[in-house]
């Protein structure tokens, strides 16, 4: 990750502002995929949203959906395990397969029911990244409006100090 921001550091003062942004964004992937927590950045570093809040929602909702899928799954397997009569086994057999047997149908909804928890976790958290994504895109605008009135005044205080040592 620092390699990549140095690099895409030469890149912006060269004035190749995207390939500097996408070097940045793929050395901040491969970093993230390494396990590494790259970090976020501040208003006046960066102009794009996903920079300053981290968080891809769409990728989000996809793990989201992987675990909605496996909880379609899981309850399916505990439905057709609970349907298994074992009444009909009789003796020590029929015995130790409804001790053994007995828990799993349980265990199965349970592993259903986290991955649907899990599921809606991310769908809230997906919401929230994206929410705070357009927060940081109005602060983004917001810190770009105040920068030029900052300019503009400092540029009207400098005229009027001229002008006054002028006199």
């Amino acid at each position: 990750d620092w390699a990549t921001d140095k690099v895409g550091h030469k890149l912006d003062e060269a004035g190749l502002h995207k390939w500097a942004d996408v070097v940045e964004d793929w050395g901040d992937g491969v970093a993230s995929d390494l396990g590494a927590t790259p970090g976020e950045q501040q208003l006046g570093q960066s102009e794009q949203a996903n920079e300053l809040v981290h968080g891809d929602p769409g990728r989000i909702r996809e793990s989201a959906k992987h675990l909605r899928d496996f909880h379609g799954a899981f309850d399916k397997v505990s439905s057709g395990l609970k349907k298994v009569d074992s009444s009909g086994w009789k003796g020590e057999g029929g015995d130790a397969f409804r001790e053994k047997f007995g828990v799993h149908p349980a265990k199965w909804a349970q592993a259903a029911e986290a991955c649907k928890s899990a599921a809606d976790a991310l769908e809230s958290y997906a919401d929230t990244v994206k929410w705070a994504q357009g927060q940081a895109q109005e602060a983004v605008a917001l810190y770009k409006k105040g920068e030029k009135a900052s300019k503009t005044a400092f540029a009207t205080y400098t005229d009027k100090v001229e002008s006054y040592k002028a006199k």
